[in-house]
């Protein structure tokens, strides 16, 4: 007769969660980095700004990068529009410092603390303390190591069940 197991995990099940969890995490900076592409493309489409396309791929592809990668992406999507309107230019850098707020303080809380289980604000706290302690890596790596404390914190009332 095989034991049946009602509560209790096992290395191996928390290994996999905690693969699920960072696969999640990634996928979520995705979409989130599609988003704002697309807020991009169709902000930079009002304003009638020629590579449009190009200017949200760039933005959307360096977000993807803490610290760096939105400097990086504001730099090139103003270095493209500089050269067709240097007044328009402010205006994308501007409209690039507004997706990078959007995104650090709306979407990644709601759309990472959505899909790993966290709320909002421990998704931005998380991500702030990491970022202060640890810098790129502490902002990468900072909410999904704390989903994963949570699902090993959610399993310990569990545990002492067991015992």
């Amino acid at each position: 007769m095989t034991e049946k197991k009602t509560v209790g995990r096992d290395t191996v099940d928390y290994i996999k969660e905690a693969v699920y969890i960072l696969k999640t995490y990634f996928t979520g900076r995705l979409k989130i980095s599609f988003l704002l592409g697309v807020i991009c493309y169709l902000a930079l489409y009002l304003m009638g700004i020629r590579f449009k396309g190009l200017i949200s791929i760039i933005f959307a592809v360096a977000n993807l990068l803490p610290y760096l990668g939105p400097a990086i992406g504001m730099f090139f999507s103003a270095l493209i529009v500089v050269f067709q309107e240097p007044v328009l230019a402010v205006w994308v850098i501007l409209l690039n410092l507004g997706l990078q707020f959007l995104d650090s303080f709306v979407f990644s809380p709601v759309i990472l603390g959505k899909n790993l289980g966290l709320s909002p604000f421990i998704v931005l706290a998380v991500a702030l303390i990491g970022g202060a302690f640890f810098n790129v890596w502490g902002v990468v790596f900072a909410v999904p190591v704390a989903a994963i404390i949570n699902l090993l914190l959610r399993s310990l009332p569990y545990r002492e069940k067991e015992r």
